[in-house]
């Protein structure tokens, strides 16, 4: 575990960003922003601070000049005439990794019952060779069912 936190604080320090600090008199926050600085994995902004950048993370990105993204977002556009939400990307990705893991599964009984379906969809999708890309990224899930993901980064200013 060790080794890993030692990576991601020199991947951070490599790539040094700005964390924006918006509780910048609370006490934890105080603390992990000291040592960030002492660490020197990021310049923090506070709200005595201005810059000319900000980054978010964020789980979807309507610009994004992804293919998938792109098709998905013109698709939703076209039938809703407005621009899709994080929601409407999270429910599109839903109904895909469920209709790819029962494809995977081989279900094509619509008699299946709901316990024999969650089961086969649930093998199906935690199995190692699984992973969808979707509206949100590209994701699997591991044998606890959790969903694994990229983080995306969306520029604002």
């Amino acid at each position: 575990m060790q080794r890993l936190i030692n990576e991601i604080l020199e991947r951070a320090k490599a790539d040094r960003q700005r964390i924006v600090l918006p509780e910048g008199t609370e006490e934890r926050t105080l603390k992990a922003a000291n040592q960030i600085l002492t660490d020197g994995i990021a310049d923090l902004i506070d709200s005595k601070t201005g810059t000319n950048k900000v980054i978010y993370i964020t789980p979807f990105d309507a610009d994004s000049k992804d293919a998938t993204v792109s098709k998905f977002v013109t698709a939703y556009k076209a039938k809703y005439n407005e621009t899709p939400d994080q929601f409407a990307a999270d429910a599109y990705d839903a109904v895909y990794a469920i209709y790819n893991a029962m494809k995977a599964a081989g279900v094509n009984d619509v008699t299946i019952s709901p316990r024999d379906l969650c089961e086969k969809v649930k093998a199906a999708i935690t199995a190692s060779d699984f992973s969808l890309t979707g509206a949100t990224g590209t994701m699997s899930w591991d044998a606890s069912g959790a969903c694994k993901k990229e983080l995306q980064f969306k520029d604002v200013l």
